[in-house]
Order: structure tokens, then C-alpha cells, then sequence
């Protein structure tokens, strides 16, 4: 009995599906940090939610780096591909997926040089941050690219259906970041002016 139990255990818990789920994972956490950052970064964004945005962004991200850092390692007990310590860090320099393997790896480092400059954002002062969060962008875009080209699940139309509609979103909401920031400064300040309002009557209600 106790040996049937580790089997399934180990059949259900395998290095593939290990693999697998922490890529997903790490996938949707990155989905949801670079969301939660464009959301709080929009003027028509109400004041009482950046709180949570910022919660969200920030604890997505730290948490996309570990399921993401998982998925890697786990690659390293995988027997059909034999991927080492280079293939995992280094990019271009496994020979399995010469593209899409190397869009992961780069995705990871560019959202750990992102999630680290928040942490010092007092010590680089705040455009060297801003200018690294613009990173986040074709970190994510790699991340996406590498679940859609290596992804064994890709195929899944629940998981296809995933990629598609969440790219999209960041799509739309990268549109809508970057046609409030081309509007006069009166505007913004304008739509910032009547959240601060709706916000402070909520809190007198």
C-alpha cells in the first residue's frame, strides 16, 4: 500500500508535469504583475484600488520569479532532453529550441533586474526605475512566445485560450497606457483630480 501510494504520487508529481505547472504558473503570476502594474499606472484608475494593484504587482512578480526559477530547475532532473546548469542560465547556449528556450531564460532575468530595481528604487533613483519597468513589456512578450512555441499544453484549448485572451488584455491595456500618456497633462490630472474626489467621499459615506 505505502508503495502504491508514492507511486501515484510520483506519477502525478512527475518532472514533467512539475515542469509543466511551474511554467504555467509562473506564466499567469507575470500576466497578472505587469496587469497590475499598467492598471496602476492609468489616471482613470480609481484611488481606492492602487493599494491592491501595487500588492498585487508587487507579489506577482516575486512570485512569477519563483515558480519561474522552479520550472527551470526542475528541467535539470528531466532524462529525455538532458538539459544542465548552462542550459538553464545561459541563453543560445542549449541546442533544444534555439529560440524559444532562450526567450524564457531572458524573460526570467529581465523581470528579476525589474522586481530588484523596485526593491532599490530609493538607492537609483526613480527614472533609472522607470526606465527599467519599460522592460516588463518584452519580458512578458517573451514569456509568451516561449509558452506558445514550447509548451507542451499550448495545444490544450484552455491553455491556448489562456495565452491568446491574456495577450490581448496586455495588449489593450498597454493601447490605453500609452494614449493616456501622449494626452495634455491637464487631462491626466483631470481624470487623477475626480478619483481623488470619489475617493475621499467614499471614505466620508
Amino acid at each position: 500500500m505505502p508503495n502504491l501510494t508514492i507511486d501515484l504520487f510520483a506519477s502525478f508529481f512527475s518532472v514533467w508535469h512539475t515542469v509543466r505547472g511551474a511554467g504555467l504558473i509562473s506564466y499567469v503570476l507575470l500576466f497578472l504583475a505587469v496587469v497590475g502594474g499598467l492598471l496602476q499606472s492609468l489616471p482613470i484608475t480609481p484611488a481606492r484600488f492602487r493599494p491592491f494593484l501595487f500588492a498585487l504587482h508587487t507579489t506577482a512578480g516575486w512570485l512569477g520569479l519563483l515558480f519561474g526559477l522552479t520550472h527551470g530547475l526542475v528541467l535539470l532532473f528531466d532524462q529525455y532532453i538532458g538539459y544542465d546548469w548552462v542550459d538553464i542560465f545561459i541563453p543560445f547556449s542549449s541546442k533544444h529550441e534555439m529560440f524559444s528556450t532562450p526567450a524564457g531564460i531572458l524573460a526570467f532575468y529581465l523581470m528579476l533586474i525589474i522586481m530588484l530595481s523596485s526593491d532599490c528604487r530609493k538607492y537609483i533613483g526613480y527614472k533609472i526605475w522607470r526606465k527599467l519597468h519599460f522592460v516588463a513589456f518584452p519580458a512578458y512578450m517573451l514569456a509568451l512566445y516561449h509558452g506558445l512555441t514550447l509548451g507542451t499544453d499550448t495545444g490544450l484549448p484552455f491553455v491556448h485560450a489562456l495565452y491568446v485572451s491574456t495577450g490581448a488584455l496586455i495588449l489593450i491595456f498597454l493601447i490605453l497606457r500609452i494614449a493616456f500618456s501622449l494626452l495634455p497633462v491637464s487631462f491626466s490630472c483631470f481624470f487623477s483630480h475626480n478619483n481623488k474626489k470619489k475617493s475621499m467621499k467614499t471614505k466620508e459615506g
